[in-house]
């Protein structure tokens, strides 16, 4: 008789244990759920054992590179995505068929059911075994002469028929490979079985020996604690050094408390002050801090126990760690290289997916599964991308929730999408998330993102998202205006995004959607009550790589132009944010000096103007020479200093400063207004010139204080450094791992040499 172990399924229901291994792989006291299986053959007295493969094959084939088992012979066939009924009959070898699945421990008389099966010529043997829970087995029923008369995939609690679980284990004989259809692509229990039902030699064979089927966190914890209390009469490959301890280390652990049974692996390290209770196994080259409490758990290979935790029921995968002061509930899973942050609590049932980081002080209630592995955080533009191998939606609906938990219950955000479909979709479920935990949603559909933008400063919303899937995936969530959210309330975010902590409600308390399909209309309105009538002396055109901001653009302006005028054209960025302009008079004229002429155009009109902290010195100069108030707010804020700056860049009269379409209408109706050239308005503004540079940076701040830093120059948002004539803005980017330099000066030489002088400045000091 041939054998046949099935171990190439994903093992869905042990996710995420078998997220990076397969089923087969787990181990169990020291040793792998597919060598207790191989050690059971290996008795049985075969020569030769066939593996299907198939999820994760290279792993297997890694770990029995030498074809060889005890002495058995191994072989190997890959059957990825053709079925159990399809690896079967690939394995077919004009022999009866023992086949065992690789996901269950068991200790059965394999030369009795084989001799069952030969005596009474069955057709096919089921081996099942009675058990007190059959909710998460097969079950079949059979008369009293063993034949299966019915099966059931999911038996009632009042089902007294089908009371013989499925082991995973059967025996096929060669008829059967004749008398039935096993079709790739087909599953033998749901297909084939069907199939056989009626058959008189379809028999049960019903097993009294050790069986635990391994399917979630319970069955791998249960079958460590049933392998160290001996009751499945298996051997654990490792010394009982004293009472039941069974360890391969050679250390003495002193000052910790083992209280046995337990298994220790090889280089096992555990500090004073640690208690190991009964029932736990600490697999090889773990490491345990002190005065961590280890009960009834599994700490996997190579991972790491930090000071002060305390595991109760948990599984801790290969390579996972766990900071200080971490406490795990029961029958939570941690993952594969898993990083779990200082002084989190994950309770009951949670499982953290493979690679998943939970920032410190994490309360985690809902399972860690999807997002790109890495701690979200929003970039310098208050823009996330999400991972290309996410699942968009489902990430943009845990967005939406996150978003939602910073804010208070019943606060309003304002949320619209760029013109991409799928945009669209992601939008969806952006809505649904923020609904979900009672935010109240003005939903603007399709628009542009200064459309969106405009919206926001006109209402007061807590927030507004725009959702963009043009060039990957992402969302930008700002606050009224445009303006960049509060630290705080990023960090708040994203500590929910990464800890999935959300707020819960019932669906009686959930947020309310309103359309609202007059963005694009309010927004053409506010555009257009920034021109006169008629435009006198200027012909501008607007060119932009947006064909609905350039076509708004050339219905706004086709009936004002002056034909007869100055030919300007403005270019506005592909985002929109900004613009430049070029006339044959005067070359190409960048976004900053615009920005200062339309801000002299507001001064005249006593408005106040705020701009980011970084803009140009020079903007000072102008607000001096037309008594104007100039206000400065941060990138990245988090305190009240910039509050007045911040509200005033809120309104709409400042959304030149992040709207080029807005800013170009504003420089035309200045020179129209003021009947003056563009060459001659510009040449007021004083030539300047700005280069913008990243510099990558490992050090800290502390360190570049000391580096560039003459004790005044300190602020909020980075360090000025002024060298001669140049100014630059040093600014840590929010990931830690780079600077901006914001450099100017009048002439672009100058500023680009102030940009090296720093960065040669940072070699020196090996930062």
């Amino acid at each position: 008789m041939q054998a046949l172990i099935l171990c190439g399924g994903r093992g869905e229901r042990l996710m995420p244990l078998t997220a990076c291994r397969p089923a087969g792989l787990l181990r169990i006291t020291g040793d792998t759920v597919l060598n207790y299986a191989l050690k059971n053959l290996k008795k049985a007295n075969f020569k030769k054992v066939t593996l299907a493969l198939g999820y994760l094959e290279g792993m297997i084939l890694s770990e029995y590179e030498t074809a060889d088992f005890d002495g058995m012979k191994l072989s190997f066939i890959s059957t990825e995505n053709i079925g159990t009924a399809g690896a079967v009959a690939q394995a077919f070898d004009n022999d009866d068929m023992l086949i065992v699945e690789a996901n269950a421990l068991y200790n059965f008389d394999l030369n009795k059911i084989m001799s069952f099966h030969t005596i009474n010529k069955s057709v096919c043997t089921i081996v099942t075994k009675r058990l007190s829970e059959l909710s998460d087995h097969v079950c079949f029923s059979c008369d009293d002469d063993g034949k299966i008369t019915s099966m059931s995939l999911e038996p009632a609690k009042d089902n007294l028929n089908c009371i013989n679980a499925f082991t995973g284990m059967y025996i096929l004989s060669k008829k059967a490979f004749q008398d039935y259809n096993f079709v790739v692509g087909s599953d033998f229990i749901k297909d084939i079985i069907p199939q056989m039902l009626g058959n008189d030699k379809l028999l049960c064979y019903n097993e009294n020996g050790y069986f635990k089927k391994i399917t979630d966190a319970h069955g791998f914890l249960n079958a460590q604690h049933d392998m160290l209390s001996g009751i499945t009469g298996l051997s654990i490959n490792a010394k009982n050094n004293n009472e039941r301890i069974y360890s391969e280390s050679s250390q003495n652990f002193n000052g910790v408390a083992i209280i046995p049974p337990v298994f220790i692996g090889r280089n096992v390290s555990i500090e004073s002050g640690t208690v190991i209770e009964p029932y736990s196994v600490i697999d090889n080259n773990a490491v345990i801090g002190q005065r961590a409490r280890i009960s009834e758990s599994y700490v996997g290979e190579n991972a790491v126990v930090s000071s002060r935790c305390e595991l109760i029921k948990t599984v801790l995968c290969n390579g996972g760690c766990i900071k200080k002061s971490v406490s795990c509930g029961e029958y939570s899973v941690i993952g594969e290289k898993a990083v779990i942050g200082e002084s989190s609590v994950i309770e009951d049932n949670i499982k953290i997916w493979a690679g998943k980081i939970v920032i410190p002080d994490s309360v985690i209630s809902r399972n860690v599964i999807i997002s790109s592995g890495k701690s979200m955080l929003f970039d310098d533009d208050g823009e996330y991308n999400f991972a290309p191998s996410s699942n968009a939606p489902v990430d943009f609906a845990k967005m939406g929730m996150a978003v939602g938990t910073a804010f208070d219950k019943g606060d309003v955000v304002i949320v619209g999408c760029s013109e991409d479909e799928s945009a669209l979709v992601l939008l969806q479920s952006l809505i649904s998330g923020l609904l979900s935990v009672g935010i109240n949603v003005f939903d603007l559909g399709k628009c542009s993102a200064q459309q969106a933008m405009y919206i926001s400063s006109l209402f007061s919303a807590q927030a507004c998202c725009y959702v963009s899937a043009t060039y990957g995936e992402k969302i930008r969530i700002t606050d009224r205006g445009g303006l960049l959210l509060k630290r705080t309330v990023e960090k708040k975010i994203e500590q929910v995004f990464n800890s999935t902590v959300f707020r819960t409600l019932d669906c009686y308390n959930y947020g309310k959607r309103y359309e609202f399909h007059g963005a694009k209309a309010l927004y053409e309105s506010f555009l257009e009550r920034k021109l006169p009538e008629k435009l006198i002396g200027v012909l501008p055109q607007i060119r932009c790589s947006s064909r609905n901001t350039a076509c708004l653009a050339d219905a706004l302006l086709h009936d004002r132009n002056d034909i007869n005028g100055e030919r300007i054209i403005f270019h506005i960025s592909s985002d929109g944010s900004a613009c430049s302009a070029y006339s044959e008079q005067t070359g190409y004229v960048f976004h900053e000096r615009l920005i200062m002429l339309a801000m002299k155009y507001l001064f005249q009109k006593g408005l106040s103007v705020s701009v980011p902290f970084t803009f140009p010195s020079i903007a000072e100069d102008i607000a001096k020479s037309e008594n104007g108030k100039l206000l400065r707010y941060y990138n990245s804020s988090d305190n009240t200093n910039d509050n007045n700056a911040r509200s005033v860049a809120m309104e709409v009269e400042n959304l030149f400063v992040r709207d080029g379409l807005a800013l170009a209408f504003l420089i035309c109706a200045y020179l129209s207004d003021n009947k003056v050239s563009f060459a001659d308005a510009i040449a007021q503004i004083p030539k300047f010139s700005t280069i913008q540079r990243y510099i990558s940076y490992k050090g800290n701040n502390s360190d570049l204080i000391a580096t560039f830093s003459d004790g005044t120059n300190v602020g909020n948002e980075g360090i000025v450094y002024k060298k001669h004539q140049s100014r630059a803005v040093i600014r840590p980017m929010k990931k830690g791992n780079g600077l901006m330099i914001f450099a100017e000066s009048f002439k672009s030489e100058l500023a680009s040499s102030i940009c090296d002088e720093i960065q040669e400045t940072l070699k020196k000091h090996d930062f």
